[in-house]
């Protein structure tokens, strides 16, 4: 049986009652309670559910706050009513949060949700992140019954014991806005990573590593992760984090923030490359050119290639254009059976490359025109980017033209989108 919703108002009740698949999936939020006013505005509880499974997301932040009162609607969270399956709260202040997980953990169903995600928007202005549950209750993050079958974890401005139930046996986890003397240490994260045998998605923002009493760790072998993501993460954070991880399949990478790097990022971010197959790879951050060389010629499986936000140095496109024995003398970095693959590509770096993705960056027409006139780039997207082109603004018309046309008969798939082109004189 779905779970049936029922307010003070007599329609929507008989409403809830005849459609048993309407209140399967709540959103108390902005886009959820503006649906129907007279609805948003009825005092809402659950009816027994028998069993059925919840998926509710409460957001009283922005135009929200308007509308929707967290503590009103605190009542939703008890057992004997609902059984939750995903509970995301985006919540203004972090009274709220302990409010709300209060109520889950004295009164909510265990072993029923699979999903968390916590959001406190505003950043305390003094001191440290803050801890997800009231002081009183810490204890009961030890609540296996509770914590242990989640699944996806979502953690962005608050944070739970790093040594918990909460980060075993997890698929997803997201964490986002940790302030640097609350954040795991690198032991505590090879725990998690540990307890995490089948962990799909990583993804980090905004936060970073701490050194603990051990750092020698060996590289843990990660059967499942098939994304990895990093958003401004401090260089230590990902020095520290990078020499972990050992994926085993085909992997997505999104690299975002810094835009200088003295060489460990490039060096920790080389080595990974080396023990994995990245087959997809998003750049939003500096790359120091005398580490390029190196780091493309280890992304033999690589198939997909973003780079966006910063211009990218003549030595990409030169590097890419050319025979990968040049830039690291040997065509075959892993010795495997992609030896034959590389020869029968002309052993360019990259030799799998399928598609090239170029936003918001600065790009030397010459450099790129050597690029595709050298090699086959099956797909290439330039979009927002600003085209840098030697010549006279007299010129400009014809160099453009000249340009399309070289791009139109070199690559099969090709897509300009909202470019500028700046002629140098």
């Amino acid at each position: 049986m779905a779970t049936v919703i029922s307010s003070v108002n007599v329609y929507w009740r008989r409403l809830s009652v005849r459609t048993q698949e309407l209140w399967s999936h709540i959103d108390l939020g902005e886009s959820g309670a503006l649906t129907d006013t007279p609805f948003a505005k009825a005092k809402l509880w659950l009816e027994r559910s028998r069993g059925s499974q919840l998926y509710v997301t409460i957001n009283t932040t922005g135009a929200a706050a308007k509308i929707i009162d967290a503590w009103g609607i605190l009542p939703l969270l008890r057992s004997h009513e609902t059984h939750f399956h995903s509970l995301d709260l985006n919540l203004n202040t972090v009274d709220e949060v302990h409010a709300a997980l209060a109520r889950w953990l004295t009164e909510g169903a265990p072993r029923s949700l699979r999903s968390l995600a916590i959001t406190i928007p505003w950043p305390p202005k003094h001191g440290n992140t803050p801890h997800a549950l009231p002081p009183g209750m810490l204890h009961r993050e030890q609540r296996e019954a509770f914590f242990e079958p989640l699944r996806t974890l979502d953690l962005d401005g608050t944070y739970i014991s790093w040594t918990g139930p909460a980060f075993k046996n997890l698929v997803d986890l997201r964490l986002s806005r940790i302030s640097d003397r609350v954040c795991p240490t690198v032991e505590e994260f090879v725990s998690i990573l540990n307890g995490s045998p089948s962990l799909r998605t990583l993804w980090l923002r905004r936060m970073t590593l701490r050194i603990g009493t051990r750092l020698n760790f060996a590289p843990i072998k990660m059967k499942s992760l098939q994304i990895l993501g990093l958003e401004h993460v401090e260089p230590q954070g990902i020095c520290l984090l990078l020499p972990l991880l050992a994926p085993e399949p085909g992997l997505f990478v999104k690299l975002e923030g810094y835009t200088r790097d003295p060489g460990e990022v490039g060096e920790a971010l080389t080595d990974l490359f080396a023990r994995s197959k990245v087959d997809k790879l998003h750049f939003s951050t500096f790359v120091n050119p005398a580490q390029l060389p190196r780091m493309l010629v280890r992304l033999q499986h690589l198939r997909s290639f973003t780079w966006q936000g910063l211009n990218i140095n003549d030595e990409f496109f030169e590097t890419m254009a050319h025979n990968s024995t040049t830039a690291d003398s040997q065509p075959n970095v892993d010795g495997t059976s992609e030896g034959n693959e590389v020869a029968n590509t002309g052993s360019y770096l990259c030799p799998n490359l399928h598609i090239l993705d170029l936003q918001g960056c600065s790009i030397s027409a010459a450099a790129l025109r050597e690029l595709v006139t050298n090699r086959v780039i099956p797909k290439l997207t330039i979009s927002g980017c600003h085209i840098l082109v030697d010549g006279t603004g007299d010129d400009a018309p014809r160099l453009m033209e000249d340009l399309e046309k070289c791009l139109n008969d070199s690559v099969p798939d090709l897509l300009l989108k909202e470019n500028s082109l700046i002629v140098q004189d």
